[in-house]
């Protein structure tokens, strides 16, 4: 009858039994010789899968969201020539452009602004994929423009972490610290000249 087949994901269950092996007093008991330490991992002694970031590589998260996900929103059809853009919702999407690069799903360092009435929050992905809660580190950029660039290229460019996206996230903090400006009555809005000058 031929060779046989395995299984599609055969060896992922092969290496996630290995991950679920339970430790004693920091002894692997995967190890053929006794005493020695085993590699810390967050999922040990876990019943749970691992988040989808541990599971797969950017890039293959990347071919399964691509097509259509629950947060893109398509406008003017779904060819170049009619003109169609692929805008995305998820947190973690600077530009909100449905791309590789804007991704903040597909991405494992994410980087990203919430603006409010009062507030502009600056988050950063911390990795934790088990609650929601507890995923995203932020902090308030209420301290004026300056500081609040400096802050986001700390983060980014000085620690050499996406510095693709730093020009995006200083771009949308410029908006939006103008914005909150003008709401507040500090700064007026630009009136945008029509026609030539004479």
């Amino acid at each position: 009858l031929g060779s046989r087949v395995p299984r599609p994901g055969f060896a992922w269950c092969r290496a996630w039994a290995r991950v679920r092996v339970r430790v004693r007093v920091g002894v692997c008991r995967t190890s053929r010789s006794k005493g020695v330490p085993c590699v810390a991992s967050d999922h040990q002694g876990s019943t749970s899968p691992p988040p989808l970031s541990t599971m797969a590589s950017p890039n293959v998260i990347w071919s399964v969201i691509s097509k259509n996900n629950s947060y893109v929103q398509r406008r003017n059809g779904r060819t170049r020539r009619s003109g169609a853009v692929a805008l995305s919702g998820e947190r973690g999407n600077p530009m909100n452009k449905h791309t590789f690069k804007m991704s903040g799903l597909a991405n494992k360092q994410v980087f990203g602004l919430d603006e409010d009435a009062k507030t502009i929050t600056f988050y950063v992905k911390t990795g934790n994929g088990k609650s929601p809660r507890n995923e995203f580190e932020e902090v308030a950029l209420n301290k004026g423009f300056k500081a609040g660039a400096k802050a986001i290229k700390a983060a980014t460019g000085k620690v050499y972490k996406r510095r693709d996206i730093e020009a995006a996230l200083l771009t949308r903090f410029a908006l939006a610290h103008r914005a909150a400006s003008v709401q507040a009555g500090g700064r007026t809005k630009g009136v945008q000249k029509q026609g030539r000058s004479e």
